[in-house]
């Protein structure tokens, strides 16, 4: 700078709005890495509650018909994912209901939602989907839960 200029040279500029710039791409690649995480820990942890409440509920009614008494559970897949959702969790990836009813017959998932299917008081399906859909690494998760207390969980790993 000579002893008289006021300002910045355009050099000087340049320089700093460079420096921004690669840090805004760094902050975002690393922001969207993180949101990811974040929800494929969501989808986990809500295929993971749905589990448990569903074996929950079959021990409870195992145990009360043991000593006489009824538990009123619920005996379709539209009666557990409403007992599911009563929570409010919300999908993941467009905020809907965590859990719905739609069959895993296609493995991956734009939102997240986990699949609870049940045709009667005897068992119920629940199916953890490849989410996001762009994850190549992950498996789907189909556990069966029945009313014996008999659960069964099978892994496919998601196609590409």
């Amino acid at each position: 700078m000579r002893p008289f200029q006021k300002g910045y040279s355009l050099i000087e500029v340049i320089v700093v709005l460079a420096i921004i710039g690669v840090l805004v791409v760094v902050g975002l690649r690393a922001y969207r890495g993180h949101i990811q995480s974040e929800n494929i820990a969501s989808v986990d942890r809500q295929y993971g509650e749905a589990v448990s409440l569903v074996t929950a509920t079959f021990e409870k009614r195992k145990k009360n018909s043991t000593i006489g008494q009824s538990i009123d559970a619920p005996s379709t897949g539209t009666a557990w994912i409403a007992l599911l959702n009563q929570s409010g969790g919300v999908a993941p990836g467009d905020n809907s209901s965590a859990y719905i009813s739609t069959a895993a017959t296609k493995a991956t998932s734009s939102s997240g939602a986990v699949s609870v299917q049940a045709s009667d008081t005897s068992s119920v399906t629940i199916t953890r989907p490849c989410y996001p859909s762009e994850a190549v690494a992950g498996t789907l998760e189909t556990t069966v839960i029945a009313s014996g207390g008999v659960v069964s969980v099978t892994n496919r790993p998601c196609p590409p």
